[in-house]
């Protein structure tokens, strides 16, 4: 995500035949299955289902109509800067994780499981009648 408001940056995504596209763009989400119903969704992403080793990677405000969207295996994804008229920070959950320079390869990688819970009145659903189901 480019570390300054209002201003835009130049990133390259690739997958496993190589380079995929370049695009301008506020930033590049890249969700797996567990984070695609978040920040994806909302950026315009599929939300991507749990065992299907594969990535949601959107772009974030591009500047272009025709930036595309892209489903890839997690182990393929690659993420570079293409270019440094502004800073750009890896954001993880939202967290700043560190400045990437032009020309660093960044990827993502899975875990074999992740621990889900469910809070007592999370996700309930109430009906007409007042009964309560799952959403």
């Amino acid at each position: 995500m480019s570390a300054e408001p209002a201003r835009i940056s130049e990133f390259a995504v690739g997958g496993p035949a190589g380079r995929i596209a370049e695009f301008r763009a506020d930033g590049v989400v890249v969700s797996t299955p567990a984070g695609s119903r978040g920040y994806n969704r909302n950026a315009g992403g599929p939300v991507v289902a749990a065992g299907t080793g594969v990535a949601s990677v959107v772009p974030i405000a591009p500047f272009a109509m025709s930036a595309g969207h892209w489903i890839l295996p997690i182990a393929a994804v690659e993420l570079s800067v293409e270019r440094d008229e502004t800073p750009v920070e890896l954001l993880v959950d939202g967290e700043c994780e560190r400045t990437v320079e032009p020309g660093d390869a960044l990827g993502i990688a899975g875990v074999d499981t992740i621990e889900t819970c469910v809070l007592p009145g999370f996700g309930e659903k109430r009906g007409a009648d007042g009964s309560v189901g799952d959403e």
